[in-house]
């Protein structure tokens, strides 16, 4: 039953794309977008089978203990229908009379959530709402979290595309077909919900900075703004300096455009590291330090086996700058191949080893970017930098670092994309003239 309801809301989903106007990408066939969509679902799958027979640890992996939890919340719909909508809707939602719900959970509450909204009832409560239409069948849930994924991606590749338009096959591989965004994309995890969130946000910001005012942009901006708070807030906090220096560029003009990106992102940090003179709940810094101190926690308490030894960090600017380097290493080059702990931390070491291979075959046939490229250059870089330092700060987890920086690799491979003179790599190696 549960995979002729998949079916059924496959073939819906691609009807939509066939039908909505945003899933119409140009320099792609109609068949190109729905192709990645069966893709995707494939890969959610086999995540599926993967964490059912291979890492059967149920009540602590991602891929399950979310969506169990929201059976306990959706259950209530046949209890009391109202004690349903305040859970799934956040609105009275801390009561009292909730807690006989909440108790049968695992993860509703988090032992260590420094004043922040916790993340985990995100996708607890997208869950929920899904088993309205799955009936509990995990199945359709990989469907509907693919579907918000590509859309999230497909909003990626139309902000970059119209700046690469020579390039389309490169920023498909780029955007969509990346092993560990295409894997851990497909699944029912925060980063489904994630790519959806960052990506339309992004989109839409774009359409109003470089096209022009529009409500319903503002809207989404407005939604998926929010969505991302309670989803990834360290993946907006890296965000938001990187589009206030696209505004700064729009406002002024596209003269020293790296000196802008560089002086804004000072100015936004300094802001973020001295928010705790207004309100202690904001203190950036000790925020990093806590988490970095329970990850190590955690990892000790599990014994995980791809916890690497990082340099403790330490709530000031001296530990801020110390730190960087490593992190930004971390994030970007590891796990190694030597580190494999398993077929996933292999996957995933393999990948690093392609992106270097990429990033060295580009910077042999390396072309100089034009002016209209720039903006998305030092966006991609100052963004990968960013989120990649955030991340090395806090986990020193492979498997953890694995996941979280999906949201760097399109951007990643578009640095060396830009960078990339395909017509001297086909005149160089004439296995290359699929590119064209």
């Amino acid at each position: 039953m549960g995979i002729l309801l998949a079916l059924i809301y496959s073939l819906l989903f691609i009807f939509l794309i066939y039908r909505l106007d945003f899933f119409k990408v140009e320099g792609l066939s109609s068949k190109a977008i729905p192709g990645i969509f069966l893709l995707k679902i494939l890969c959610g799958f086999i995540l599926w089978l993967i964490y059912t027979h291979f890492y059967n640890y149920r009540d602590t992996s991602d891929a399950f203990k979310y969506f169990d939890d929201a059976a306990i919340i959706y259950n209530s719909l046949f209890v009391n229908p109202l004690h349903f909508l305040q859970m799934l809707s956040g609105v009275n939602a801390e009561g009292e009379h909730l807690m006989v719900y909440y108790e049968q959970t695992t993860h509703w509450f988090k032992e260590y959530d420094y004043g922040l909204y916790n993340d985990n009832r995100t996708v607890i409560r997208l869950n929920a709402f899904v088993y309205l239409f799955s009936f509990g069948h995990y199945a359709v849930h990989i469907v509907f979290w693919c579907f918000l994924s590509l859309s999230g991606l497909v909003a990626i590749f139309k902000m970059i595309h119209p700046i690469l338009t020579d390039k389309t096959k490169e920023l498909v591989f780029a955007v969509f077909l990346l092993p560990s965004v295409l894997f851990w994309g497909s699944g029912v995890l925060k980063e489904g919900i994630l790519l959806f969130s960052f990506g339309l946000f992004l989109y839409y910001f774009n359409k109003i900075v470089y096209e022009k005012f529009s409500i319903k942009s503002l809207a989404w901006i407005t939604g998926t703004f929010i969505l991302l708070i309670f989803t990834k807030g360290y993946v907006l906090l890296a965000l938001i300096p990187s589009i206030a220096s696209l505004t700064v560029i729009k406002v002024t003009s596209n003269k020293y455009i790296g000196l802008k990106f560089a002086l804004t992102h000072l100015v936004v940090l300094l802001i973020a590291i001295n928010l705790y003179r207004i309100d202690q709940e904001f203190d950036v810094l000790f925020y990093l330090f806590q988490k970095q101190k329970d990850f190590i926690n955690v990892a000790e308490l599990m014994d995980a086996k791809s916890f690497i030894k990082t340099r403790i960090f330490e709530p000031n600017w001296k530990s801020l700058f110390l730190n960087t380097p490593e992190a930004v290493f971390n994030v970007l080059t590891r796990p190694f191949i030597f580190e494999s702990t398993g077929i996933l931390i292999l996957a995933a070491a393999l990948e690093n080893l392609m992106i270097m291979g990429i990033a060295i075959l580009f910077i042999c046939f390396y072309k100089k970017p034009n002016k209209e490229q720039l903006p998305l250059l030092f966006f991609s870089v100052f963004f990968v930098l960013s989120l990649a330092a955030i991340i090395g700060f806090v986990t020193p987890i492979l498997g953890a670092i694995v996941r979280y920086k999906i949201p760097l690799l399109p951007f990643l491979l578009t640095i060396f994309i830009i960078f990339l003179d395909k017509d001297k790599l086909i005149e160089k190696f004439s296995f290359f003239k699929f590119l064209k």
